[in-house]
């Protein structure tokens, strides 16, 4: 069968390979290894030693290890103390150690396990003695890329033994170098899905069993989702062979439950526009997408449909391959002898002719809205577009795509003095897993005549990181609107860390939400009036986010603000366990939806205002609350308690 199907299977298979060797008895060395790796991690980020590279703290590791590999499990507490001790007492120092606030949004910290029984006492002496001497101190291996900003690992060690398969040791420091990384400096460690010890018991043996470079680079690729982050990346030479690096000459969007064609070379003249892919190499299509579902990094649904339509394109050498699609008028079509291309592909996304950055369009009834192109817009053309546009009565900033660090330039053209966009969330890079808080405001002073017209903002599940981050900076014009679909959920910036292999992983850095505190990572920019495409839209070729916002329905004023932030409503009581109303003067009735913060619906009802609303099937957590009357649509943050 075709490499397709070789694919689908690899991908589902666990990796479970014949021993090479053993950390204590057989049942006991996943939590061997986890310990290690936390006693590791910890001594790491916290003794003095290890902190201003006294220690070759890797290689220390490698020797505990070898000792413990083939070691009986009655060594194992003192095969760990031989490592603590690798580097004496820490020395006395003056004051005490940092107290972290008790949030899980400012404290990865949690060393609960030291005390978990797991250890010996003496172990937990010693680990207890080094976290009582632990002080604000600079740490040699990382350092801030800028002032209150997420981290550079550049200086960690690349271990290059071995090239692409390393030995064994190298492989399992790979997992406790990211493991380490991702508990003390992941701004979002409280928002993922799964435990990240359970995490690391699912993967620590696979990575010891992997048999070659391929396995092990597999490996380290299924471990990413676990993240929930879209910005859980890896580089990896081997894997970009193995996936082969020719693409299909068509691009998919994931409409309406299906898998649509919306871009096609037009040298594959069978296949249109609008068609929808039913199978590819006779694998039916959904089988293929929930095949390497979990081999897809996302922070939330619509972004993993968004990523397997990436994998399905990006998949493949130059082999012909087939592919059956149902057409407009519900035939079956095979098309045979599809030849991938790395340059057709790129030339669908980046064709060579150019569209002007702005433009206008003539609204009826409205007069002429100003359009930009995010995707195009340059930062040193950002004063003469708003010089054309600034007398429209609305400006429509497409965020479909990625901006080219143009925010930093509107926000003076549009207001008059410094608003507050953002609260980061930066990792402490002087004390390992605290994290510190810092407002960030954009904009000018002495502007006379900022921007009043409308601002309209577009934006879907491709608008991520940059591009999300520039909508919560114009959505704080007070006329400014919301339209399309939820975005992608990975706001902030990324930091990499190498590991042995030529692996590269990537993830979220920085910890960013609304100036109020709401979280945007894993919920997305959320609309204020969600629009779709269609298949019927595609196979018409009509934007139809873009028309929708080509209307006077889009006009926000002062006076007259069509959607929330005008409304008079009250969310009461908020946080609460029994009940909740949404209270208004006015009497209406209205669905009401409750998502969590993965976006995903997990509640609905019917109700009218000031009504209460039963909690009690209702799970403990935060959820974001919406509900629409007439064309206006309302959102508002709720902690069930």
């Amino acid at each position: 069968m075709k490499k397709l199907v070789a694919y689908i299977f690899i991908f589902s298979l666990l990796l479970i390979q014949p021993m090479s060797a053993q950390f204590g008895d057989a049942d006991k060395q996943v939590d061997n290894l986890l310990y290690l790796s936390k006693v590791w991690g910890f001594v790491k980020h916290y003794h003095p030693e290890v902190q201003n590279c006294s220690a070759e703290w890797d290689e220390a590791l490698f020797q505990t290890l070898d000792e413990l590999n083939g070691a009986p499990q009655e060594d194992y507490q003192y095969i760990v103390e031989g490592l603590i001790d690798k580097l004496g007492e820490p020395a006395e120092a003056s004051g005490s150690a940092p107290t972290l606030l008790n949030d899980e949004e400012y404290n990865n910290l949690d060393i609960s396990w030291i005390n978990d029984g797991y250890l010996s006492q003496s172990n937990v002496s010693k680990l207890s003695l080094i976290n009582d001497r632990s002080r604000y101190r600079v740490h040699c291996l990382f350092e801030p890329i800028f002032f209150e900003g997420n981290l550079s690992f550049e200086s960690e060690k690349i271990h290059s033994s071995g090239g692409n398969y390393p030995p064994l040791n190298h492989r399992i420091l790979a997992l406790f170098r990211f493991w380490n990384t991702i508990e003390y400096f992941f701004p979002y460690k409280h928002l993922m899905d799964q435990d990240w010890s359970t995490t690391f018991r699912q993967f620590i043996m696979p990575i010891i069993n992997a048999k070659d470079a391929v396995d092990y680079h597999l490996t380290m690729f299924r471990l990413r989702p676990f993240l929930n982050d879209s910005h859980a990346f890896v580089s990896s030479y081997v894997y970009s062979i193995y996936r082969g690096n020719e693409l299909a000459p068509y691009v998919v969007k994931y409409i309406e439950g299906e898998t649509v064609v919306t871009k096609v070379a037009s040298n594959l003249t069978e296949l249109e526009v609008g068609d929808i892919l039913i199978e590819v190499d006779g694998v039916p299509i959904q089988e293929f997408r929930d095949s390497i579902r979990l081999m897809v990094p996302a922070s939330n649904e619509v972004v993993q449909e968004r990523n397997i339509n990436n994998a399905e394109l990006r998949w493949g050498n130059d082999i012909p391959y087939d592919i059956k699609v149902e057409k407009a008028n519900g035939t079956l079509l095979t098309i045979t002898d599809i030849t991938r291309s790395y340059n057709i592909y790129q030339f669908l996304h980046f064709p060579i002719e150019s569209n002007p950055s702005w433009t206008t369009y003539e609204v009826e009834e409205c007069g002429e809205f100003g359009y930009v192109d995010m995707g195009l817009l340059e930062s040193d053309e950002v004063s003469s577009m708003m010089a054309e546009l600034k007398d429209k009565p609305a400006i429509i900033f497409d965020i479909r795509s990625y901006p080219n660090e143009t925010l930093w330039y509107l926000m003076p053209e549009l207001f008059d003095g410094l608003v507050p966009v953002a609260d980061f969330s930066y990792p402490n890079h002087r004390y390992a897993g605290d994290f510190g808080r810092s407002e960030v405001s954009l904009g000018g002073a002495n502007n006379p005549t900022p921007y009043e017209g409308t601002v309209i903002i577009l934006f879907n599940e491709d608008t991520q990181s940059q591009a999300e981050y520039t909508v919560m900076g114009l959505e704080m014009h007070e006329n400014s609107i919301k339209i399309g679909s939820t975005t992608s959920g990975a706001d902030g910036n990324v930091s990499t860390i190498d590991l042995p292999g030529n692996i590269t992983m990537y993830f979220t850095g920085l910890g960013t939400y609304y100036p109020d505190g709401t979280q945007t990572q894993r919920v997305g920019i959320i609309p204020d009036i969600e629009v779709k495409p269609t298949i019927e839209g595609i196979r018409n070729g009509i934007d139809e986010v873009l028309e929708f916002a080509l209307s006077c329905e889009s006009i926000v004023t002062n006076t007259k603000n069509v959607y929330p932030k005008e409304r008079d409503f009250v969310l009461a009581p908020n946080p609460s366990s029994d009940f909740v109303q949404i209270l208004s003067l006015d009497d209406f009735s209205f669905d009401i939806k409750f998502h969590d913060t993965q976006g995903k619906l997990v509640f609905q009802q019917s109700i009218q205002t000031n009504e209460q609303i039963d909690l009690s099937q209702l799970p403990q957590g935060l959820y974001i609350l919406s509900w629409q009357e007439n064309e206006k649509m309302y959102k508002r943050k709720f902690v069930r308690q």
